[in-house]
């Protein structure tokens, strides 16, 4: 969970529910309690234990009026952040979750809301954020969570919100209870709503599944590799191949390869220029993977032409030997190459970046470029410089480089958890005091 916050400056997100194995979650009448037994429950209780946030969307606060705070049998537990998706501000004044102040709440609205519901919830206590123009948008809502130090977060919102958060790619794992029992009822509602995927090549798959019997109902636990974006994968920054780039369109890459999906299975990660994607399709001549928009936004996807040459790498996988340095595959930002000199053998590539990477970046430490694990020679106040050798140019994407190019960039991961120790912005290290000049003063 905390390796996600420290890459992606996101929450790991699980998403929770409850159905009866003919795939309901309430009755025709909207009837849910209990579907899963005590068992089931308190184990709902030790999942809002240990995650740092909840998020249920306003349809169920207006069904259900829930206090969404943990009660365990045999202790105290913690109550996580409570948050609630509510585009124009509909909570009721009186809500639970609102009134009883047992954990704080956290009302993410749109520009639309009524700015006298908006002024009426803070003055009730609650937070209310912004976060979206005609909607409620769940990028900046993980975005603000992941700002404000939430590592972990624990989804037990309804169809259309579970179908949100699964279309985005934004769901790392799955938790669901199975009641032995049917409900019936073409109206009754189901745990995913949305218009749903095509066909079931293209619906998200469980990974690593455990299946478990909790009291009489059954437990079904995994990892969701999206086809958005790879899981929590780990590369070395040695390219394997360099593919090329066949199209972009309607949500979907194409890439052109022969070495890295000879081997593939779908829900496998590449990375292609430095971006984890989990393949979809595949056959000899290369793969396909679907790309998010926010990931087209963040890196230098957009700027692509076709046939353009991209760097590929598999998944580090346990035997591997480890030659660069370990890269998570999630884009910090892109870069601009600015200038390009000889130096006896070597090419010395200077690359400019905005402050939030250069501070990432340090001499003789190791960064990613379009997935490449490079040596840093030099940092400046508004660019790096990195040591190319021929070999580099010639297995690589950076052979087709030229002053102005975009790259992909990805700080290393080590400097991300020092950074994060040393009291980085937004970090539980500088309300505790453990600075850079706290650890010169004792000694270290």
């Amino acid at each position: 969970m905390f390796l996600k916050w420290i890459t992606q400056k996101r929450p790991f997100v699980t998403l929770k529910t409850a159905l009866t194995l003919d795939g309901k979650i309430a009755s025709h009448t909207g009837a849910s309690q209990w579907i899963t037994g005590a068992e089931a429950r308190t184990r709902v209780h030790m999942y809002r234990d240990v995650n740092d946030a909840i998020l249920v969307g306003i349809g169920t606060v207006l069904a259900d009026d829930p206090s969404l705070t943990t009660r365990l049998p045999d202790r105290t537990g913690h109550n996580p952040l409570r948050v609630v998706l509510d585009s124009e501000a509909r909570t009721p004044m009186d809500a639970k979750l609102v009134t009883d102040g047992a954990a704080p709440t956290l009302i993410a609205v749109s520009e639309r809301a009524d700015p006298q519901r908006v002024d009426r919830l803070r003055a009730c206590g609650a937070e209310v954020v912004t976060l979206g123009a005609e909607r409620v948008e769940l990028p900046r809502v993980l975005d603000w969570l992941g700002a404000h130090d939430c590592t972990s977060l624990l989804v037990e919102g309804g169809a259309a919100v579970n179908w949100s958060f699964l279309a985005g790619g934004y769901v790392d794992r799955i938790c669901a209870f199975i009641a032995p029992m049917l409900m019936g009822g073409g109206e009754a509602p189901t745990p995913v709503g949305g218009v749903g995927f095509d066909a079931p090549q293209e619906a998200l798959h469980l990974y690593d599944m455990h299946v478990e019997q909790v009291g009489a109902d059954l437990l079904v636990t995994g990892s969701l590799h999206t086809p958005a974006e790879g899981g929590e994968d780990m590369f070395t920054g040695i390219i394997e191949e360099v593919g090329t780039f066949a199209g972009l369109s309607g949500g979907n890459i194409s890439i052109g390869a022969q070495l890295v999906q000879s081997d593939a299975h779908i829900g496998d990660s590449i990375a292609v220029n430095g971006i984890c994607l989990t393949v979809t399709q595949f056959d000899a001549r290369g793969f396909r993977a679907a790309v998010m928009p926010e990931t087209v936004r963040r890196t230098s996807l957009a700027g692509l032409t076709h046939g353009a040459p991209l760097n590929l790498e598999r998944a580090l996988l346990p035997t591997t030997r480890l030659g660069g340095h370990f890269v998570s595959g999630h884009i910090d930002g892109v870069g601009e190459i600015t200038e390009m000199r000889e130096e006896g053998n070597a090419i010395l590539m200077t690359v400019a970046a905005g402050n939030e990477i250069l501070r990432g970046i340090v001499e003789k430490g190791s960064v990613a470029l379009d997935g490449i694990s490079l040596t840093v020679a030099r940092v400046g106040a508004a660019d790096f410089t990195v040591s190319l050798i021929p070999h580099t140019r010639t297995v690589t994407n950076l052979g087709a480089k030229r002053i102005g190019s975009p790259l992909n960039i990805e700080t290393d991961i080590l400097g991300k958890y020092a950074l994060k120790l040393l009291g980085g912005e937004n970090t539980a290290a500088r309300s505790t005091g453990l600075t850079r000049d706290f650890l010169l003063q004792h000694g270290f």
